[in-house]
């Protein structure tokens, strides 16, 4: 049994190895995935607050790519700097508001 053991932790290694490549390529997909369910995910917002913002006037840019309405990257950057302006006007102590 005492080369069975080495055999198990190789297994239980590369099992590991296999969950984190895993783990990263799911992370890549989702880094590519421009649709408005992608940006949410991102911005770790819901997309009932997506299309909220949408109405106010306060979300990304959306573009359309045939049927589909994606965010582009450019649009995700704009609207993140827009959030920083828009925290760094505010003054100390303030409280965000919906």
């Amino acid at each position: 049994m005492s080369k069975r053991e080495p055999l198990e932790a190789v297994i239980a290694g590369l099992l590991a190895e296999v969950a984190e490549v895993r783990r990263m390529v799911e992370q890549l997909l989702q880094a590519n995935d421009r649709s408005i369910k992608g940006f949410c995910q991102r911005q770790s917002i819901s997309r009932a607050y997506f299309y909220t913002l949408q109405k106010k006037g306060q979300g990304p840019r959306v573009s359309c790519a045939g049927r589909r309405k994606i965010v582009t990257p450019d649009a995700e950057a704009e609207w993140q700097r827009s959030l920083a302006t828009v925290d760094a006007a505010k003054p100390n102590g303030a409280e965000a508001t919906s």
